[in-house]
């Protein structure tokens, strides 16, 4: 631009030299025309003493030097006329781009405005998405504390109703144990009381019998044989009243048992509600540490865009001092323009006038030497013409570049200043946003302080199933050994218990958490067909041992005692044996809200009872820790044995223990393990020699779970077959 400035400058400098130039000569031939004017003067007086030819000689002259004057004249005219055209063409150029110019602008006005409105419709519309997400995450986050409180409040209300009740119960209880001791203290008076009637009445008896042998008094007879009717009246009164009192005994016991039952009902709906409450919590921890890693990236957007806003107004102030030193070149080319057009005219003025005067002189004389200037008058016009259209042309061009240099630039400078309007609104939008995310962050953490209620409340509940540690004896008497424990024999309170402690690697502090779940699901559990859960206690290293009844003997054991005697299970002990399991597993699959699926249903899990060699009494045990055995990387090659082809999947329901009951009541039925292979199980399956149970096997093994019979079916069926 520099470059271009100085070479416009320079022209101007020669064109004021030319116009200086041509002054002087105007002044040379206003000297020239004077001394003309004395010369003409004095070649008047001697052209008198001249001859008639050179007379005629000079009118030939001049009657070629008019024509050649004509011919000047023309062209003259024509050069006028084409100066005249190219100040037309100019002119109309000139309007033609200040049209274009204004078209442009315009144009480019609009293109702007609609472009800046749909920005600003798209930013607004984004905004008010985002806002809205914002506002709605929020709420939520609010209805969730809303709900957790009206659920802890509901919590402690039922914690108090229950603590109220179980008091109510307790002193209800002591008081029917009074009454019972009441009762049992009044049947045992009454016992002494007949025991001593009956001693009267035998001592009366003998009496009678002395005074019959002694004397005949039918009197005295007569009265001991009514007062042995009272005695018998009173002895069926006593017994009368010793049954009603053993009726209300046994209706307090009915009673007391049915409080029981409510009991362990208020305590698995609190286990089932802290469970909740630690999945919303759970779940709210997560929300929780999105908001705050959402948090950090915004922050971190934020310094980026404060960064590139810093960088996009230095780039603009370095914009707008580029393009006002645009706009001052710009000026002064128009500026030169314009004096160039002054100067152009100045000089046609000048070019008339020399004419006018080249025009006296060729009247006047010497029109050869007029001739002659004008012919390089006009090649030097002719020159200047070209030259000028020349510089024309170049100036056009150079000003339709810095237009265009200048609209790219002003384009560029309203671009970079929506930006940063776009990138303050941002900042500001995100400021709001920031200010709102942070109140919901203090309003989170204030829910977070619920969690020592929360803790409260399960160790609460935990309570309910741990007993203290000397309660239990444990002895160094291995019961049984397996893939995730082993099984000792204990004392509670005098009654030999069994003791299962786990495996150390199981115990992780997550899965010793699920385990504490997992026993109390056991602890509520109540039937004569699962093993009864009597506690839990923690051992010297704060481990969970769970404490059961003591069974006699496991179904596999037995089972294989009969394979090394070259015997197998009688009908009648598989019947037993298949029922009680049946009503076992039909107990849990029908717990509310949620069945419990045992996944783990085999011939280990099955305990006897024994009495006189033979089968009494089959429970189902470790029902309680199968979630935890699924949740452990622990192998344990004998529950895959009967496991259900769908075991391995996410979707499981009762009917995998279906699977595995067909299964072992297949291996009672034929004395064998079930194959792993599904040929050799169905080989298995045929060798059944009860057609009625093989039909019961085969339809629980199907491979279809949807068509297997519920263990309600197989109740049915046993029943039957009894």
């Amino acid at each position: 631009m520099a470059t271009d400035i100085q070479r416009l400058q320079k022209k101007n400098d020669d064109m004021n030299y030319e116009i200086k130039v041509l002054g002087l000569d105007n002044d040379d031939k206003g000297n020239k025309t004077e001394q003309f004017r004395q010369a003409r003067s004095q070649i008047d007086r001697q052209e008198n003493t001249q001859t008639n030819d050179e007379n005629r000689q000079h009118k030939k002259d001049n009657s070629n030097t008019s024509n050649e004057t004509l011919q000047l004249r023309q062209v003259k005219s024509q050069m006028e006329n084409q100066i005249q055209q190219l100040k037309r063409q100019k002119s109309q150029k000139e309007k033609e781009n200040q049209l274009l110019r204004e078209e442009f602008e315009t144009n480019k006005r609009n293109d702007e405005i609609r472009q800046h409105q749909e920005d600003n419709s798209n930013l607004s519309n984004q905004f008010q998405q985002e806002k809205d997400d914002m506002n709605n995450e929020i709420q939520q986050l609010r209805q969730a504390k809303s709900q957790m409180e009206s659920q802890i409040q509901e919590l402690q209300r039922e914690k108090r109703e229950i603590e109220k009740e179980s008091q109510q119960l307790r002193e209800e209880t002591n008081k029917r144990n009074d009454e019972i001791r009441q009762q049992q203290e009044d049947n045992s008076n009454l016992s002494h009381q007949l025991q001593q009637l009956q001693r009267e009445k035998d001592d009366m008896t003998n009496a009678l019998q002395e005074l019959q042998q002694e004397n005949n008094m039918n009197n005295e007879v007569q009265q001991l044989r009514q007062a042995k009717i009272q005695m018998e009246d009173q002895i069926q009164q006593l017994e009368r009243e010793k049954s009603q009192k053993e009726k209300e005994i046994q209706l307090l016991r009915e009673e007391t048992n049915k409080r029981n039952d409510e009991i362990r009902q208020h305590q698995e709906d609190n286990s089932n509600l802290s469970n909740q409450l630690q999945q919303e919590k759970d779940d709210m921890n997560n929300e929780i540490q999105q908001l705050r890693e959402a948090k950090s990236q915004m922050e971190s957007q934020i310094q980026r865009l404060q960064r590139e806003k810093s960088e996009i107004e230095k780039e603009s102030q370095q914009l707008r001092e580029e393009t006002n030193k645009r706009n001052d070149e710009i000026r002064q080319h128009q500026e030169d323009n314009s004096s160039l057009s002054d100067q152009l005219q100045e000089l046609q003025r000048e070019k008339d006038d020399i004419n006018n005067a080249l025009q006296d002189l060729q009247q006047e004389n010497n029109m050869n030497n007029e001739i002659q200037q004008l012919r390089q008058a006009k090649i030097q016009m002719e020159n200047q013409i070209q030259q000028l259209q020349r510089e024309k042309s170049e100036i056009e061009k150079e000003s339709q570049q810095l237009r265009e240099e200048t609209n790219k630039r002003n384009d560029e400078i309203r671009q970079h200043q929506e930006d940063n309007s776009n990138l303050s609104n941002q900042l500001q939008q995100l400021q709001r946003e920031k200010d709102d995310m942070s109140n919901a962050l203090q309003e989170l953490q204030q829910e977070n302080n619920m969690k020592t209620e929360i803790q409260q409340l399960r160790e609460d509940n935990k309570s309910s199933f741990i007993t203290e540690r000397g309660s239990v004896k444990v002895s160094k008497e291995v019961l049984g050994k397996g893939a995730y424990g082993t099984v000792y024999s204990g004392d509670f309170y005098g009654t030999k218990v069994a003791v299962k402690e786990f495996h150390e690697i199981i115990l992780s502090p997550h899965n010793e958490e699920i385990l504490g779940r997992e026993i109390e699901i056991a602890s509520q559990c109540r039937h004569p067909y699962l093993l009864q859960f009597i506690c839990a206690i923690e051992n010297d290293q704060h481990h969970l041992l769970i404490v059961t009844e003591l069974m006699d003997m496991a179904l596999r054991t037995l089972l294989e005692q009969r394979a090394n005697a070259k015997s197998h299970l009688v009908h009648q002990e598989v019947i037993l044996i298949s029922f009680d399991v049946a009503r076992g597993l039909n107990y849990l699959h029908s717990k509310t809200p949620n069945p419990i699926i045992h996944r783990d249903v085999s011939s280990a899990n099955v305990l006897l009872r024994i009495e006189n060699g033979a089968v009494r009494r089959a429970k189902i045990s470790d029902y309680g820790s199968a979630n935890l055995m699924q949740r452990c990387n622990t192998p344990n090659r004998g529950a895959a044995l009967y496991a259900a082809p769908e075991a391995s999947g996410s979707q499981q329901g009762p009917k995998i223990d279906v699977f595995s009951y067909g299964l072992l009541v297949c291996e009672m039925s034929v004395g064998e393990l079930p194959h792993p292979e599904p040929v050799q199980r169905k080989d298995q399956i045929i060798r059944i020699p009860n057609a009625g149970i093989k039909r019961l096997v085969q339809s629980c093994t199907d491979g279809d779970p949807q068509r297997r019979p519920t263990m309600q079916v197989a109740i049915g069926f046993w029943q039957n077959m009894k």
